[in-house]
């Protein structure tokens, strides 16, 4: 999947609590946006599987992942372009996704062009359910290439890497597995 904000696996509106987005085949996230006018890299924000806050969706109408409804059972493999992501969550809300334990995300990146595994976000679109929103990693996200990330929380957001099956490695020096300040996210790109 190339493009610019390209999506393998969304939900764009409210879903039933009783919904699941579960990928269990393969998604290859590649898009580039090139660069700007001054040659810096543009932004390209795709992602395999992504639930994102909508700001004309708020309360009991906004946008939810729910918890243990968004997950990866198969691979998602992220390259090219610059801010592409394996799973990205954006909301204001107690919800989570997941890379479970059959999940793998590889994640590529060149020089300038950070590519993340998992990306959480502590959004600012009320919810019917306010709170902290989480990824967790409970498979393997292999990095590679320059400058990629494994995983990040931005805001009040909070990822972990804590079950006995998981594992972030890299085969670079140049990349960084975990970070949970926002700070320097915004700094950073």
């Amino acid at each position: 999947m190339g493009g610019i904000e390209s999506y393998g696996m969304k939900w764009s509106s409210r879903v039933s609590d009783a919904s699941t987005m579960n990928n269990t085949g393969k998604i290859t996230v590649s898009g580039d946006a090139g660069t700007d006018a001054s040659g810096k890299p543009v932004n390209s924000l795709s992602s395999g599987i992504a639930v994102v806050e909508n700001f004309d969706y708020s309360g009991a109408d906004a946008i939810r992942a729910y918890t243990g409804k968004v997950t990866n059972n198969g691979t998602i493999a992220v390259s090219g372009g610059k801010a592409n992501t394996g799973m990205v969550l954006v909301l204001n809300a107690a919800d989570d996704i997941t890379n479970t334990s059959l999940g793998t995300i590889t994640v590529d990146s060149t020089t300038g062009k950070q590519n993340i595994g998992m990306r959480v976000d502590k959004g600012s679109t009320g919810t019917d359910n306010s709170g902290t929103p989480v990824a967790k990693n409970e498979g393997k996200i292999y990095l590679s290439g320059d400058s990629s990330i494994g995983m990040v929380a931005n805001g009040e957001a909070k990822i972990t890497n804590s079950a006995s099956s998981s594992e972030i490695t890299s085969n670079s020096a140049n990349v960084k597995k975990c970070n949970w300040n926002g700070n320097w996210w915004r700094n950073y790109w």
